[in-house]
């Protein structure tokens, strides 16, 4: 999966930051870079249905954002990963990976103006399975 190249010039902060203004639009509540069980989460929202849900942001190794995103699980009713929109479509290995284990994929995608544009391309399974003290520390973040 090949970054776009107008992509290069921003950092993952930046990008984060980008993600988080678009997502603090669409959703009642939004965090950023939350620390649960000694990790951070680079972005948390949770619906008007109080589903927490997880995005791991990556520019490069997306091996890692899975793995990542699997911890995210353990406290999130859905966990995403957001990758740089690839030139090519979807890598078929990702893709069998983020299915097995119930985790969605957000593109993003840069303009000229360095506007970010996000884009849901496989929707997160909802995750039945979560730790309480965990996922009360979300919440207690998110609605408090």
């Amino acid at each position: 999966m090949s970054l776009s190249t107008k992509n290069k010039h921003m950092s993952e902060q930046q990008i984060q930051n980008k993600i988080f203004s678009v997502f603090k639009g669409q959703y009642p509540r939004v965090g950023v870079e939350i620390s649960v069980l000694n990790r951070f989460i680079y972005i948390v929202y949770s619906n008007d249905d109080r589903e927490i849900m997880t995005i791991e942001i990556k520019l490069r190794d997306w091996r890692k954002a899975v793995r990542q995103a699997i911890d995210h699980q353990l406290y999130a009713d859905k966990s995403y990963i957001c990758l740089p929109r690839p030139h090519k479509g979807a890598n078929v290995q990702l893709v069998a990976l983020l299915e097995q284990h119930g985790i969605g994929l957000i593109w993003f995608d840069t303009n000229a103006s360095n506007e970010v544009k996000v884009e849901e391309f496989i929707e997160a399974r909802r995750n039945d399975f979560r730790w309480a003290p965990a996922r009360r520390k979300i919440e207690s973040m998110l609605y408090a």
